[in-house]
Order: C-alpha cells, then structure tokens, then sequence
C-alpha cells in the first residue's frame, strides 16, 4: 500500500503502521477562527485526513511478475482433497495483433477462441483457481489493452 505525500510515494510495509498515520491525522482537527479580527489571536489551522482514493496506490501482485513467461495462470492441484476446484478465465478481445502482443509481452500460451457464452471471438490468456487473482490479472490485461474481461469459471471435478 502507498500514500502519497507531497508528490512521493510513501510504501506502507503493513495495516499497523496505515492505522497510526490515520490515527494522528484523525488527531489533529479542523479549527479555523475566522470571527477574530484580533491579529494578536491569529487563527489556528491543522491538517483533517483526507479521504481520497487518489492518494492511495492498490496493490496487484502482478506487478511484480517479470513478463513475458510461457504460460500463465495457475496449474491444477497435485492434491486430489482439492478437489472439485474452479478455474476462472482471463479474456481480451480478439485481434491478430493483440495474440502477437499478448503472447510476446505476457503469456506464450495465449489463444484465440470463440466464448461459448456469448460467441464472441476472443482470446484466453489465463485461468486461475480465485476470482480475486483472476480479477488482479484482469486488471493488469487493462492496462496494456485497454480491455478484459473474467469469464464464468470452469469446474473441474477430479484430479486428471
């Protein structure tokens, strides 16, 4: 997590030390005396956190990721306990020229197919076992595509 002060980012290592800051900002209050005209009693000014979202950075594990790999997208459980798990896919829109970026820029095993659920050309970059790594994915394809999408999991039944 990142906030932003005065132009830098400010990385926060954990939920403990994002508490504190907000706990001494909430500390400090809003007190502004604009009815004294005395100028030996000059108004009193402090900080109020701000709210904004524009201030905070999300992290995506992805980020993280050194792309191009050969394949994307998490493998199936080697433990059959696991057992049914669902795999949620990860899509852009088709085009010859967005396979050839996709594959060079981020995952070789990238292809094109025709969505069953609504027959659209696309292409399947990758699939994982949780909505929420499919959705960071996701948003990481926005970036560089300007669009993607998570399709309807795939549930696999046993161990193949």
């Amino acid at each position: 997590m990142g906030v932003m002060v005065g132009g830098a980012v400010l990385i926060l290592g954990s939920q403990a030390l994002w508490n504190a800051i907000q706990q001494n900002f909430t500390k400090s209050t809003v007190n502004i005396n604009s009815a004294s005209s005395d100028s030996s009693n000059p108004p009193s000014v402090t900080r109020s956190p701000s709210n904004s979202a524009q201030s905070l950075t999300t992290y995506n594990p992805f980020d993280n990721v050194a792309f191009p790999l050969p394949s994307c997208g998490d493998t199936k459980p080697t433990n059959s306990s696991a057992y049914p798990v669902s795999f949620y896919p990860v899509f852009i829109e088709y085009s010859e020229i967005n396979l050839q970026a996709v594959r060079s820029k981020f995952c070789g095993d990238a292809y094109p197919m025709v969505r069953i659920t609504n027959g659209k050309n696309a292409i399947q970059i990758a699939s994982f076992i949780s909505i929420e790594r499919a959705d960071a994915f996701k948003e990481i394809m926005i970036r560089s595509f300007g669009n993607s999408e998570v399709g309807e999991p795939r549930k696999v039944e046993w161990k193949e």
